[in-house]
């Protein structure tokens, strides 16, 4: 029982020390503004609106608690196994249909085999809209780029040839049915045996041609039409129905309201907050993203990358410079999901504690 009790207050004074640090790391680095215990405890709303707040001071408590936690059991940022289970139980959820012996299948496979479980492919920076608060930045790319069905297709086999497989691959942009190559691409991943799911994600305004239809038809895929309200709410619901009629699996993603994720300046985070951050935040688990042969942590990473903002490569791994040694590729690949820190969360308020709630779809002039 001493030892017990012994044991429990190293842990409580391991916690203790690791949080003052923390905080007095924030203050050092000039970000004590971002911190939990500025404006009296969420008291003062000042320039954020406090009603629309995601977190309430009980829920930052947990977060911070979670963290600790973590990082006093040496917990791993990214569990392989966990998170490629979870992927194929949401693909078969989106398809109406619950598969167990499929789980045990894809179970048994992850005790020997290296399987990612989501990528998102970034086609195109182009879009039928310009949002402004849009989470992948596209109204600050300053150019309009298509990226070629080659190249594109190349650094998908490129990751296969280190991956056993991918359990869901996304599409996206921009908008990927502006993609005019779009049809070839679904042919090569709908018939790669090694991509398990596919997805693309529309924001509804613009309609598939025939030949893309008869391809979305396909089983292994699902189309998620995104729902702004009334900025494309005649439009997605067209699209949606057409969709329906054609025997395509489709589903809505009612995200009216969006979390403001911020725009492109810096915010001067000390390294262990964004740390904690990047522990919180989903990119880590399923936004990564494969755009111009680059694998980024999350979707925003690419365009702050061609605006010249990421000082390292932590933020990104250059599939296209990678070794043709499979041993090599899988463990980078193992290294860069299992990182703790990615530059590009200096450049972002998903993850922080007063983080907010905004209106989706809100166009810019």
């Amino acid at each position: 029982n001493i030892q017990q009790l012994q044991k429990v207050k190293t842990q409580i004074l391991n916690a203790f020390t690791i949080y003052i640090t923390y905080f007095i790391s924030g203050c050092v680095n000039g970000c004590i503004k971002n911190h939990i215990f500025d404006d009296g405890g969420y008291m003062k709303a000042e320039s954020l609106k406090k009603k629309n707040r995601i977190y309430d001071w009980r829920s930052v408590v947990k977060r911070h608690r979670g963290y600790i936690v973590a990082a006093l059991n040496r917990s791993e940022f990214y569990d392989f196994r966990q998170q490629a289970l979870r992927e194929c139980e949401k693909c078969q959820e989106q398809r109406n249909y619950r598969n167990p012996v499929e789980l045990r299948r894809l179970s048994k496979e992850l005790d020997n085999e290296f399987i990612i479980s989501r990528i998102a492919v970034s086609v195109t920076n182009q879009c039928s809209l310009k949002c402004r608060d849009c989470n992948n930045l596209m109204p600050y790319c300053k150019e309009k780029y298509v990226i070629g069905i080659d190249e594109q297709i190349k650094d998908i086999k490129k990751i296969l040839s280190y991956a056993d497989a991918i359990i869901n691959l996304e599409i996206i942009g921009g908008e990927p049915f502006v993609y005019k190559q779009l049809p070839k691409l679904l042919q090569y991943v709908l018939n790669e045996e090694r991509i398990r799911f596919v997805e693309i994600t529309t924001n509804g305004t613009v309609l598939p041609c025939t030949e893309l239809t008869k391809l979305l038809s396909d089983p292994k895929l699902c189309v998620l039409v995104s729902d702004y309200g009334e900025v494309n709410s005649e439009r997605d619901k067209k699209t949606y129905q057409y969709l329906k009629e054609n025997h395509v699996c489709v589903r809505y993603l009612g995200n009216t309201r969006w979390i403001a994720s911020g725009g492109i300046d810096r915010r001067k985070k000390s390294r262990l907050r964004i740390t904690y951050e990047y522990f919180h935040c989903p990119a880590r688990k399923d936004c990564r993203t494969l755009y111009k042969g680059k694998l980024y942590v999350c979707g925003r990473a690419p365009v702050l990358d061609e605006l010249g903002l990421l000082a390292n490569r932590s933020s990104y791994l250059d599939i296209r410079n990678m070794k043709n040694n499979k041993i090599i590729g899988r463990n980078l690949l193992k290294k860069f999901y299992m990182n703790r820190y990615a530059e590009c969360c200096d450049y972002c308020d998903y993850s922080t504690d007063k983080v907010y709630w905004v209106k989706s779809g809100i166009q810019v002039k």
